[in-house]
């Protein structure tokens, strides 16, 4: 982890610890590898829109945790600190940028707002774009062997 010059002189002692520890939890969870394969396969996986919904969730999530690591170590005021002054507009921190406004909310106690659900219509436009993908890779095979 690096962390700017920038960055350094916005933070507090304790804004800092809890940056360090928001960023610790997600490598000892190995955050950035999953992040990397989960946000490939939404990539790839483009015209399904759940995919790239669960992996959405899975990233407000896996900050959230982070967030109640760094509380836990030290504190909330700390955490919230720190998360202020690494929203981008402040020192522009990728990290402390993902979903701050819920984050913020969340530190100060407010619900979490986070849809645990998919809507209906993501799920029923997703199940027709995955059979409309099989359809066309079935079509693909097909042709396939048509021409050998």
């Amino acid at each position: 982890m690096y962390l700017s010059t920038g960055a350094l002189n916005r933070l507090d002692r304790a804004e800092l610890g809890a940056v360090l520890h928001h960023e610790a939890h997600h490598a000892s969870g190995y955050e950035p590898l999953r992040r990397l394969v989960i946000g490939s396969m939404a990539d790839v996986l483009c015209f399904i829109p759940l995919v790239k919904w669960l992996a959405d969730h899975r990233r407000e999530a896996a900050e959230l945790r982070a967030d109640d690591a760094a509380v836990r170590v030290v504190g909330r005021t700390a955490t919230a600190g720190a998360l202020l002054a690494m929203t981008p507009g402040a020192a522009g921190f990728a990290a402390f940028s993902d979903c701050a406004e819920l984050r913020a909310r969340r530190l100060l106690g407010e619900d979490e707002d986070i849809p645990r659900y998919p809507s209906l219509q993501m799920v029923f436009t997703s199940a027709a774009a995955l059979m409309f993908a099989v359809s066309v890779a079935n079509c693909l095979t097909d042709m396939a062997h048509l021409v050998r």
